[in-house]
């Protein structure tokens, strides 16, 4: 199936049914301006904190953070798949699947090359041969039929696609099949070691070959991009691993197949691959649909590096925080797998560092360390959130050491995006936060004043707190209790351990010293570049350490 003729249907049925109806068959809910509320159904409460958003048809839970549509309600509660999902609220709405969505003939015939590629792998003299190979890097039988991995000989593929009536047009379209140069056909892989790659539906939508002898290049092939196959939308990896990174919270993404595959062999079954050396733009936004963090795991090298960097700038830009593990004695897993080197593997991960300290860390001139600021601040700029915006800032303000110029002086340098009404909405989120989560509300109370609130929404719920009001009072009566439940859906999400700590680091750092902002205010009077105060402002550091 197409995937855009996929997520049509998909979006029929979200629009074809009532979330309120569909939930209210599991919670009572009440009407509260353009939201409905109920006790939650993900964990016990005495208090209404899980409230439904009819128009943008999402809920959110004040207490545990829960959130979602009506699709993932649907799994989380009764503990069903998508796909399941999908199906159940088809048969709700009155949409029949079958017919709205069929396996196209192109999908089918790639299920059966997979299929012909795993003979061949595994019953052919020559497919010996591979097997032996893949013993040498140590792959295991139970990840060579996990990830399907497969033999393609050169020929003996066309025969038996059209004994299983396909047509030549089709095999050309999908790239299996290929005009050669003197006329006539071929097969497009040849003696390569076969890779399925799966979308994130499921389907078999394309193939990677790795050479298998040493003079044939490029080392790596894919089939062409197709309507269902765009090689910068899928990760190689999620669907096979889809269960295990949502029960651990980040995906670890990685360079290839074989480290995707090694992980695995691990027990590290949360690995996924670009298809190419850099997440794109769209890979990430998938991450950030799913995931609020991301761990990169590349190379070792000159191109791992770069490829970190460009990865490091389109997560941060879909406002996914990034960490990144470093190898100690190894190029990737691949090879620390096959050096047996399992608990280097367990120890990167474990060590691994956000992307501001990571930055910090391979950046060596000053020139580079205030180059470095900007580009991350940069795309800080383009998160849409303002909350993430001053908290992935305030994470490069603390690994550069910046915090003494004023991180909020520095972004006004940038210019763009960051305006006065930026403050207010994290003002605005903060006290939203502080309704949501006891400690956050604590440090709130004991460090903040009403003063330190520039939005008058912000200090009216401090206030409010401050007087001792509970936040479900304060929602209840509150003048923007539709724009505080509209904020915490929008904008916070679940808070977690490592956003409640960045946000109580945030509380304690917020008072800047007058001094500070007067000796700011006149550099920017001067209108002096950021990498120009930055870089005066390392130079300084450097110097004084000398001192």
């Amino acid at each position: 199936m197409k995937e855009d003729s996929y997520r049509e249907v998909i979006e029929k049925i979200r629009v074809s049914v009532s979330i309120v109806d569909i939930i209210g068959n599991y919670v009572q809910l009440k009407k509260t301006g353009k939201s409905y509320r109920g006790l939650c159904p993900f964990h016990v409460e005495k208090t209404p904190s899980f409230y439904v958003d009819p128009d943008k048809g999402l809920y959110h839970c004040f207490g545990c953070g829960a959130s979602g549509n009506v699709f993932t309600f649907l799994m989380k509660k009764e503990g069903i798949s998508f796909s399941e999902a999908v199906r159940k609220l088809a048969r709700i709405a009155g949409i029949k699947i079958e017919t709205e969505i069929k396996v196209s003939k192109e999908l089918l015939l790639l299920k059966e090359a997979q299929n012909y590629f795993q003979k061949a792998l595994h019953e052919t003299p020559e497919g010996k041969s591979v097997l032996n190979y893949l013993n040498s890097r140590k792959v295991s039988s139970e990840a060579i039929l996990t990830f399907g991995l497969g033999y393609a000989p050169g020929s003996g593929l066309v025969n038996y696609l059209k004994d299983k009536g396909f047509d030549f047009y089709t095999m050309l379209k999908l790239g299996i099949l290929r005009e050669s140069q003197r006329g006539g056909y071929s097969e497009f892989f040849r003696h390569r070691l076969i890779f399925p790659i799966i979308d994130h539906f499921g389907n078999v939508v394309a193939f990677g070959g790795r050479a298998l002898d040493s003079s044939d290049e490029p080392k790596y092939i894919n089939t062409p991009e197709t309507d269902f196959f765009k090689k910068g939308k899928i990760l190689y990896g999620y669907y096979t691993n889809r269960k295990e990174i949502k029960e651990k919270g980040y995906p670890v993404v990685v360079e290839g197949y074989f480290d995707v595959i090694a992980l695995f062999m691990m027990n590290l079954k949360i690995g996924v691959a670009p298809m190419g050396t850099a997440l794109t733009e769209e890979q990430a936004a998938f991450i950030s649909s799913q995931f609020a963090r991301a761990v990169l795991l590349f190379d070792n090298d000159e191109a791992g590096v770069k490829a970190a960097a460009r990865s490091i700038k389109v997560l941060i830009e879909k406002g996914v925080l990034p960490y990144v593990a470093q190898l100690e004695n190894g190029k990737d897993p691949a090879e620390m797998w096959e050096k047996g080197n399992i608990e280097g593997v367990y120890g990167a991960i474990e060590k691994a560092i956000d992307f501001a300290q990571y930055t910090m860390k391979i950046s060596g001139s000053i020139e580079e360390r205030a180059r470095n600021v900007r580009e991350l601040l940069e795309s800080i700029q383009k998160i849409e959130n303002p909350v993430l915006r001053k908290d992935f800032g305030d994470l490069v303000a603390r690994a550069f050491g910046i915090e003494t110029i004023g991180l909020k002086e520095v972004l006004k340098l940038l210019g763009g995006r960051k305006r006065e009404e930026d403050v207010a909405g994290v003002d605005f989120a903060l006290a939203v936060a502080a309704l949501m989560d006891d400690k956050i509300r604590e440090a709130v109370l004991q460090e903040l004043s009403a003063e330190e609130f520039v939005s008058e929404d912000a200090r009216s719920v401090y206030e409010a707190l401050k007087s001792g009001k509970t936040p479900e009072e304060i929602i209840s009566d509150h003048k923007k209790s539709g724009r505080i439940v509209e904020y915490a859906m929008n904008y916070l999400g679940e808070i977690n351990e490592v956003v409640r700590s960045e946000i109580l680091k945030k509380i304690k750092a917020l008072k800047a010293s007058k001094a500070r902002r007067a000796l700011l205010r006149q550099r920017l009077e001067n209108k002096e570049n950021a990498e120009k105060v930055l870089m005066d402002f390392f130079k300084s550091k450097k110097e004084n350490m000398r001192g």
